[in-house]
């Protein structure tokens, strides 16, 4: 399970010549679960899938689960939500996972990348904390505050997972357009 960089993963989407175009996975990671997300077919909005419970002792169970999601919804690649800060604890255990996952050989030739999350559960947060209340001074307090007493953290940390893989979806056009030659352009 090789890790690319994540415009190379963008470009194999587009290149999946397949009755099926493939799709990504955004793999999630806390200390009690993997939150999942997939693209929809043309690769073009993310959508909560599902989320599995993560145990010392359940990787060959999680791994299992990923296989038959792999061939569910013509997955060929990994998005990895990542910190910004890359050496905090969390990081940490997010390598670790991957390693362990790629040491279980069940993903042999499947690429993965990592996009920051650095901003996902922010905005998950607040977005549900507008949808559901009128903003005003001390919105930040009040916003986690609701969060935490109306919104079970699993429904949460199922749309950051969708905002993360998201995030990359928007930004991959981009990066792919400023590498694109432009004519007309001198």
């Amino acid at each position: 399970m090789p890790y690319v960089k994540p415009l190379r993963l963008y470009k194999e989407s587009l290149k999946w010549k397949s009755s099926k175009p493939g799709r990504l996975l955004c793999l999630d990671l806390n200390e009690k679960y993997v939150d999942l997300a997939v693209t929809d077919p043309e690769n073009i909005v993310a959508v909560p899938l599902s989320c599995l419970h993560r145990q010392e002792n359940n990787l060959d169970l999680i791994a299992d689960k990923l296989q038959t999601l792999i061939c569910k919804h013509n997955l060929i690649g990994f998005v990895v939500g990542y910190p910004y800060l890359r050496t905090t604890p969390n990081a940490s255990m997010i390598n670790t996972f991957v390693d362990d996952l790629y040491k279980t050989g069940k993903f042999e030739g499947f690429n993965y990348t990592f996009w920051d999350e650095q901003f996902a559960t922010k905005f998950i947060v607040l977005t549900a904390y507008a949808i559901s209340m009128e903003a005003s001074s001390g919105i930040f307090d009040r916003a986690y505050e609701f969060a935490s007493t109306y919104i079970s953290n699993q429904i949460i940390d199922r749309f950051i997972a969708v905002r993360i893989l998201q995030g990359y979806l928007k930004s991959m056009p981009e990066q792919l357009y400023c590498l694109t030659p432009r004519s007309g352009v001198i």
